[in-house]
């Protein structure tokens, strides 16, 4: 089970450089060793905050028909016809972050801050060599009484999980919420809020990977992606 995935190493923990967001992107420009400028920066400004595709109303469309996400394949008539699989796209972005099998779903504050505290992302001290995430969905919950009389909660209509993983980083860049370590990986966190004030107690998502792999899933995106199936 998801669940009971642990994060164990004998890394030295490590605290997140004292640089505000947009410091350490001048930090990155100006460092003549990076490849990244600052239309580089303002893409990924605009590609994961402005316009993120968890907020787009036809993000399914626009994978299919903008950036191509589909294969072909044939009806039951044979037809030659293109469908989208965004399960296979999700997959390829945790492939190359190295999320794959080190990512934890939740569904209630509960599970959420229990899975933050075993995947190593509850303290100022983490281990920041190993990418890994706790990311809770947005779903339906409902309360309801089995034969027995105990109340369980069933949980429904939950979001993809391209589509949560887009909101979490949406809402850490938009409240500033994305930290830098020397190693070149980044913790990228979100917050329950009240209204306009983040409640710093609750978080809701930990996402530590390679700064390079927003870059990384921002090109997986835009190739395009065309395979035959039969």
């Amino acid at each position: 089970m998801a669940d009971s995935k642990i994060h164990r190493c004998d890394e030295p923990k490590s605290a997140f450089l004292p640089v505000g967001l947009c410091e350490q992107f001048e930090s990155i420009v100006s460092n003549t060793q990076n490849e990244y400028t600052y239309s580089d920066i303002l893409k990924l400004i605009d590609f994961y905050l402005l316009h993120p595709l968890n907020e787009e109303k036809n993000s399914q469309l626009i994978l299919r028909d903008t950036y191509h996400w589909r294969i072909k394949s044939k009806d039951k008539q044979g037809n030659e016809i293109t469908k989208l699989y965004p399960d296979k796209f999700f997959h390829a972005m945790l492939k190359i972050s190295d999320l794959k099998d080190d990512i934890i779903w939740t569904y209630t504050d509960k599970k959420t801050k229990e899975a933050l505290k075993s995947m190593d992302l509850d303290n100022s001290l983490i281990c920041a060599s190993h990418p890994r995430a706790v990311l809770n969905m947005d779903c339906k919950k409902e309360i309801i009484e089995d034969n027995n009389g105990n109340l369980i909660v069933n949980i429904s209509n939950s979001e993809a999980g391209y589509k949560c993983l887009f909101r979490h980083i949406r809402n850490a860049l938009a409240h500033n919420n994305i930290f830098f370590y020397e190693n070149g990986n980044i913790l990228l966190k979100d917050f329950q809020r009240d209204g306009g004030k983040q409640k710093d107690n609750k978080v809701t998502a930990a996402i530590l990977i390679k700064f390079d792999t927003l870059f990384e899933w921002i090109k997986l995106i835009e190739t395009e992606q065309e395979n035959n199936e039969e």
